[in-house]
C-alpha cells in the first residue's frame, strides 16, 4: 500500500513539474511577444519623431547618437516588458 500511495503522489509531482514547464515556456513565449510589440512600436513612434524635427537638430543630434539612442531604449523596453515581467509573475505565482 505504501508503494502505491507513494506512485500516486510521485506521479502528481511529475504532473505539476510538466504543467510548470509548459506554462512557464508559455508565459516567457508571450511576454516575449509583447516585449516585440512595445519595442517595433516605441521605434516607430521614435523615427516618426526624428522626422518631424527641423533641419538644425540634426546639425546638433549626430546620426550615430540617434541610433545608439534609440537601441539603447528600445532593448531596455523589451527586456522590461517582455522577460522581466515573465519572471517576476512566474516567481510570483510560485
Amino acid at each position: 500500500q505504501i508503494k502505491e500511495s507513494a506512485g500516486i503522489i510521485a506521479a502528481v509531482f511529475v504532473g505539476i513539474a510538466l504543467y510548470n514547464l509548459v506554462t512557464g515556456y508559455l508565459g516567457q513565449m508571450l511576454w516575449g511577444l509583447v516585449g516585440e510589440a512595445v519595442g517595433n512600436f516605441y521605434r516607430r513612434e521614435f523615427f516618426n519623431s526624428v522626422l518631424r524635427q527641423e533641419a538644425g537638430y540634426f546639425q546638433v543630434a549626430t546620426t550615430g547618437a540617434l541610433t545608439s539612442m534609440l537601441n539603447k531604449n528600445v532593448e531596455d523596453l523589451r527586456a522590461v516588458t517582455g522577460t522581466k515581467i515573465a519572471m517576476w509573475l512566474m516567481f510570483l505565482t510560485q
